[in-house]
């Protein structure tokens, strides 16, 4: 589960509204995975908006008082060691998109 999952989990049958984190954006992670060296200023800025969508849910999670004292989330803050990647994500790797793209073309034909 991820950070706003098992918050979910422990506060809203208390009554507590979690903050929502920002949606992925397939097409927006895809684009940065296939991208070349060229396309950096996409990449960026992509980039920079996810981040600055991230911090934004962090930043309300903090401002609640309940929330801020959760052990999940201090842990989350905390932790001095790189976060494990998401194993379920919704993003596609460049080989898969090329895969789903040739798919496509010989069904077409």
């Amino acid at each position: 589960l991820g950070l706003r999952d098992k918050l979910n989990d422990k506060y809203t049958h208390l009554g507590r509204i979690v903050p929502l984190t920002p949606d992925k954006s397939v097409v927006g992670m895809t684009k940065v995975k296939m991208s070349k060296e060229e396309d950096k200023t996409d990449q960026s800025e992509f980039i920079e908006k996810r981040r600055a969508a991230l911090e934004r849910f962090l930043n309300r999670t903090a401002e609640h008082p309940t929330l801020l004292g959760d052990p999940d989330f201090r842990e989350f803050l905390e932790l001095n060691a790189e976060l494990p990647k998401a194993n379920q994500t919704s993003t596609l790797s460049g080989k898969s998109v090329m895969k789903m793209f040739s798919r496509m073309g010989d069904k077409v034909a």
